[in-house]
């Protein structure tokens, strides 16, 4: 967990820690866990936040990022062709760079929310299984964030105003 929060403070630092807004700045909604909508909702209001009407079951959250996970990450990523779900046991780094382009999402509403998602699952877990499948995803972020860092050496800033 700590190294990726390192990786990912250097891939931010490599934005200048830009928060861009609009559509672009959001990964897909395809799959994306319902409690990320309810933080967007709350995370703008002054007023007293309430929490959401009922928490989900962990392992839905979890069915629910995984799939979300699936969804974000570039189409080359081999996936398990009987559930969508990444290959997590198979990491390849592109030899182009500018394949991860599809990850490259700064700010609140790029990595920044995968994590926020991490945490909160892993603040859910009861049992050591569960923990095993937090870890699997855990470190295939912390794989792809770290790819992304080795890829990226200069970002063009005026491309998320």
């Amino acid at each position: 967990w700590i190294k990726l929060l390192e990786e990912w403070a250097a891939l931010e630092r490599k934005f200048s820690f830009e928060n861009p807004g609009g559509p672009s700045a959001f990964y897909t909604k395809i799959g994306r866990p319902d409690l990320v909508d309810w933080w967007s909702r709350v995370a703008r209001k002054k007023v007293k936040k309430e929490g959401p009407s009922s928490m989900p079951p962990v392992n839905t959250f979890a069915e629910s990022f995984r799939v979300w996970w699936a969804a974000i990450n570039p189409d080359w990523r081999e996936r398990d062709l009987s559930n969508g779900y990444l290959r997590l046991d198979h990491r390849v780094e592109p030899k182009d760079k500018d394949r991860w382009e599809v990850m490259k999402k700064p700010g609140q509403c790029g990595v920044l929310t995968i994590l926020v998602c991490l945490f909160h699952w892993y603040q859910c877990v009861e049992t050591r299984e569960e923990e095993d499948e937090w870890r699997k995803i855990a470190d295939d972020v912390q794989w792809v964030v770290g790819s992304m860092n080795k890829a990226i050496k200069y970002v063009d800033l005026s491309s998320f105003r």
